[in-house]
């Protein structure tokens, strides 16, 4: 008799039959019912590098980096080899400003504030930091330090995260915020909150002299100012994932702040016995506000992941900052016998401006055999800004006399659009190439 069996189906067993030299049997059909089959899974673990290495980019892992964890993503970016990051939060490559983007794109911020955006921005949120010091010709031409480029992590564990944080120095600033993260089935939702609030006061003090003069003359300088500032942000973000080769996400970015700063100068020049033979002190007053508004939509779209990729992004931002400051000279004279000579000053300046971007982006990606790969995209932005800056001039604070008025200002309005093309192949294990052309009309 015959046995016949399969995997994933039953066993079939014939007649008994003679077997005869010569002789050809035929059992016609056979069929074999269908029956499931259950094994054991196979689970393969594996350890990312903590640094990887392109021929564009060299990228570090925020999970290996030490004293990361429950961090800021200042704190990461310190970490990082290639990156000088002072005090401030400033950062440079190889002594030059490098662009800052957000999960490959432009970050929503820019100036001081982006500086207390990353300190505010949890570091458990980034999957990856990237330093593409040579960018290719599918970036756009910004950064003389090339692209620093913080990638955050993609979904979330299922059902509802969050957290909170609140910190305090002693240089007088304080901040509280928090984060919040749902999952549910193909979507997810993701909201992230700040306020911070500095109240510093500093002072200073400053003593020179010339010795290369026969005068030796002394300049003494006491300075003292008073920084306070309210500011905040709200990142709201939500992912759909219908189907594993497609995903469409929208982010909105707010952010707003509110500044005031008092300030006074006193210089005093004395002869070389240390007798003060004049005075000037001046006093300086301002308060400033500014607000942005960003908004990101885009679609993804891989038949096969890290190979055939589409992306379509559209984006929207507008943003707007205002400064009014007072600058007056208190007191000038000439310390002695003769009294004030020179009446008191006070300059107003007030400054607005007003910032809007739209932008779209196409970009392709396939392979070109083994070990090449094309990308092509193109993309179109249109910037505008008008900046307003009023000078008023008063020799009398009292504003008895006819003040000087001058009004500076500009308007800017820019449309570009741009292609580009990039070949980027390996040979071997040790080592990548990339060629790309770029083409730009503004």
């Amino acid at each position: 008799y015959l046995v016949i069996s399969g995997i994933g189906y039953g066993t079939r067993t014939t007649e008994p039959i003679e077997v005869e030299r010569g002789v050809v049997y035929d059992f016609g059909t056979v069929q074999l019912s269908i029956e499931a089959v259950s094994l054991d899974p196979i689970e393969v673990a594996s350890e990312r590098p903590a640094v990887s290495y392109e021929a564009d980019r060299t990228a570090y892992l925020v999970d290996a980096m030490p004293g990361a964890e429950g961090g800021t993503i200042t704190d990461a970016l310190r970490s990082v080899p290639e990156l000088d990051v002072d005090i401030d939060g400033n950062i440079e490559v190889r002594g030059e400003q490098p662009a800052i983007w957000v999960d490959g794109r432009p970050a929503p911020v820019s100036g001081a504030s982006l500086a207390q955006f990353l300190e505010q921005f949890p570091a458990d949120l980034i999957d990856r930091i990237e330093v593409i010091d040579s960018p290719g010709a599918e970036f756009d031409a910004e950064g003389p330090g090339g692209i620093v480029n913080i990638v955050l992590k993609d979904g979330v564990d299922l059902g509802v995260s969050g957290s909170l944080f609140a910190n305090a120095g002693t240089r007088g600033n304080t901040g509280v915020g928090g984060r919040f993260t749902m999952q549910r089935g193909d979507w997810v939702y993701n909201a992230n909150a700040s306020l911070r609030r500095n109240d510093s006061e500093v002072e200073g003090w400053n003593w020179r002299q010339n010795l290369a003069s026969e005068a030796n003359d002394i300049v003494e300088r006491e300075s003292w100012n008073s920084n306070e500032s309210l500011g905040g942000n709200l990142g709201l973000r939500a992912s759909w994932t219908p189907r594993e080769e497609a995903r469409w996400n929208f982010r909105l970015d707010a952010g707003g702040q509110d500044g005031d700063r008092d300030g006074r100068v006193t210089t005093t020049y004395r002869d070389d016995a240390e007798v003060p033979t004049y005075r000037f002190e001046r006093s300086d007053l301002a308060d400033s506000d500014g607000n942005s508004l960003n908004l990101r939509t885009d679609f993804q779209w891989r038949w096969d992941p890290r190979r055939h990729e589409l992306d379509v992004e559209l984006r929207y931002g507008t943003g707007s900052d205002r400064r009014a400051a007072r600058e007056e000279i208190l007191s000038d004279e000439e310390l002695g016998d003769e009294a004030a000579f020179v009446p008191a000053e006070l300059t107003l300046d007030d400054r607005e401006s007003n910032e809007r971007e739209v932008r779209f982006d196409v970009g392709y990606r396939r392979p070109l055999g083994e070990s090449l790969s094309l990308r092509t995209g193109f993309s179109f932005r249109e910037d505008r800004n008008d900046n307003a800056r009023t000078l008023t001039f008063l020799n009398d604070p009292s504003g008895a006399g006819d003040p000087e008025v001058e009004l500076r200002g500009y308007g800017r309005d820019q449309r570009m659009g741009s292609g580009y093309l990039t070949l980027q192949g390996s040979l071997g294990e040790a080592f990548s190439l990339q060629a790309g052309l770029r083409a730009e009309q503004v």
